[in-house]
């Protein structure tokens, strides 16, 4: 059941062990920022275990970044994902056995950290209650509104949330009719940004030549993009970059790929993504209301011109039209085709916004987003007793 990139010791030299929870069998922004956070807190002191439904995505983090990580799995079905009621206790009864029966093995824990949202790293929040170890928490979507993940937030030692997530945090905690509010936890906000390791290459090509990256999950929206180029009366050329969801994810919550578009050209979890993205100028996110969208940041620091949904989004938000963007109503093929068709005869205002948003790019780099987040870390994963002394 377990996959191990190195055999974990009980006579280990770490003073520190942090314990990672990551429930989600796909390779997203959260495993993505998560595995960023941990490049930026540097602490040799710090061994780290990873319990996850999806190992491949932490081994291929530990070789790139040289480290030495206990990787645990956890299995995944895809009807967990939505389950309720009872149902949803069962499995959350599933992973606390599962959890307890790594932390008994590994060497001795001194935090715990969730990273997606607390209904997905709810078994954690009973880990503490019987184990009483510390627990920081990210929140990077939308919590669930029940008096459960108002507990577990009001239970965190420490909790960073996206700003998009701030409504539904609140809504949560209303739930517990005892007055509790965002402001009587322990709650930061925090955005993403890339690491060192992940930044990716400047883009060689100027024209016009579209980039698409995500998993073939529904709510991704593939469909849209390619039903926009197949309406254009000049296709627009392009790579779509496809992960395929997990098995255990069912056919129809996913998009068909490859498809027969001829101007396009399909990649199934390419090895050289980078080298593919280089190679185009123009990226099309098709996602709607994304808490973040790590796709969309990545592609402006390569220097490619955005193309995002009118959503309310976070990048809706940051990005302004004809500066550092362009945008088109969403889940619209046809206003995604027009701008399309606008960048592909318009190589100076390409240009220009690919420039604009390169040198937005730049404020998120991992070293300034994630340096509290790090130091929060850092922090709560030493023993009690120096803990204390590390706040005087």
């Amino acid at each position: 059941m377990s996959n191990m990139n190195s055999a974990p010791s009980h006579q280990s030299t770490s003073n520190r062990h942090a314990v990672i929870f990551d429930p989600m069998p796909f390779h997203g922004g959260s495993k993505v920022a998560t595995q960023a956070i941990l490049s930026v807190c540097d602490e040799p002191d710090l061994s780290v275990s990873v319990i996850t439904a999806h190992p491949k995505g932490w081994q291929e983090y530990a070789h790139t970044e040289g480290k030495e990580i206990n990787i645990l799995t956890i299995p995944f079905s895809s009807w967990m994902s939505s389950v309720t009621g009872r149902a949803f206790y069962l499995v959350l009864l599933f992973r606390f056995c599962l959890c307890m029966a790594y932390l008994a093995w590994l060497p001795k824990t001194t935090l715990l950290v969730g990273t997606t949202q607390p209904g997905s790293d709810m078994a954690l929040y009973l880990v503490k209650s019987l184990l009483k170890y510390p627990i920081i928490q990210f929140v990077h979507g939308p919590v669930g509104n029940s008096r459960s993940v108002a507990w577990c937030l009001k239970h965190a030692d420490q909790i960073y949330y996206l700003e998009s997530t701030k409504a539904s945090i609140e809504l949560a905690l209303s739930m517990l009719q005892d007055g509790t509010e965002l402001r009587h936890i322990n709650a930061t906000p925090f955005i993403n940004g890339l690491s060192v390791s992940q930044w990716p290459s400047l883009r060689q090509q100027s024209q016009a030549r579209v980039f698409w990256a995500a998993s073939l999950l529904k709510w991704k929206n593939l469909d849209l993009l390619t039903e926009a180029i197949s309406s254009m009366s000049s296709p627009v050329d392009g790579d779509i970059c496809y992960i395929k969801p997990s098995s255990m994810i069912s056919q129809q919550d996913q998009c068909a790929a490859p498809q027969p578009i001829a101007t396009l050209n399909w990649h199934e979890q390419p090895k050289n993504l980078d080298d593919i993205r280089k190679q185009c100028s123009i990226f099309v996110s098709t996602s709607t209301h994304e808490p973040f969208g790590l796709s969309v940041l990545e592609a402006m620091a390569a220097g490619l011109c955005p193309i995002i949904p009118k959503d309310g989004a976070y990048w809706d938000q940051m990005l302004i039209e004809d500066v550092d963007c362009l945008k088109y109503q969403p889940n619209n093929a046809q206003s995604l085709a027009d701008k399309l068709a606008l960048l592909s005869q318009s190589p100076l205002l390409r240009e220009e916004i690919s420039i604009a948003a390169l040198e937005k790019a730049q404020n998120y780099r991992a070293d300034v987003c994630y340096h509290d987040a790090a130091q929060s870390i850092a922090i709560l994963s030493q023993p009690i007793c120096l803990r204390a002394s590390s706040h005087e």
